[in-house]
């Protein structure tokens, strides 16, 4: 916090905008204390500064198959009465032969509610199999919040049965496992 003069007995508390920057930053508490030339110090209450901010979250797959259309949903949640538009958009995909669109593109939240977007992946079958580094950004303003993960994009599909076996002490247990190559055209 930087205390400037205003007057002759009027100081300014100014909080940086730097300090306001930091992720998951809803709040500050302050109190201001003066100390006098004999070492006494006399402080006010403690004060409360509430940052209106905004939150979103989704569970991401780490593996998607060519092929194949894929639904995410995207919350996004205000934080301190936040209500300002937020852009959405994705960053990663070095192919075109994976699509990431956003229905709707932009939200805006409503206080003490969750708003919705769907995150809609198009991966086509000719899409290069390997791992991607994605991450989705919500943008208002100033304020930027981001959410990465890797998916993979795999050339081969497997699949065991049976999905669950009951055991006694001693006893064995079989399971198959099916390897098919995925087929690129």
């Amino acid at each position: 916090m930087l205390l400037t003069v205003r007057g002759e007995k009027t100081y300014v508390a100014e909080i940086p905008k730097a300090e306001l920057s930091i992720e998951n930053l809803y709040f500050i508490d302050y109190q201001v204390c003066a100390k006098d030339g004999s070492n006494t110090n006399l402080c006010t209450q403690v004060y409360t500064i509430m940052i209106a901010d905004f939150q979103f979250g989704t569970w991401f797959p780490s593996v998607l198959y060519p092929n194949q259309t894929y639904l995410m949903d995207i919350q996004v949640r205000s934080v301190n009465g936040f209500d300002q538009p937020i852009d959405l958009s994705m960053s990663g995909l070095t192919t075109q032969q994976i699509t990431a669109t956003f229905e709707p593109s932009h939200v805006i939240p409503i206080p003490s509610d969750v708003r919705m977007a769907k995150l809609i992946f198009g991966i086509r079958n000719s899409a290069p199999a390997g791992e991607y580094y994605l991450t989705v950004t919500g943008k208002s303003g100033t304020i930027k919040r981001s959410i990465s993960w890797t998916l993979s994009i795999p050339d081969f599909k497997f699949a065991v049965a049976p999905s669950s076996a009951t055991l006694r002490a001693s006893e064995h247990a079989t399971f198959n496992m099916t390897l098919s190559s995925i087929i690129r055209f």
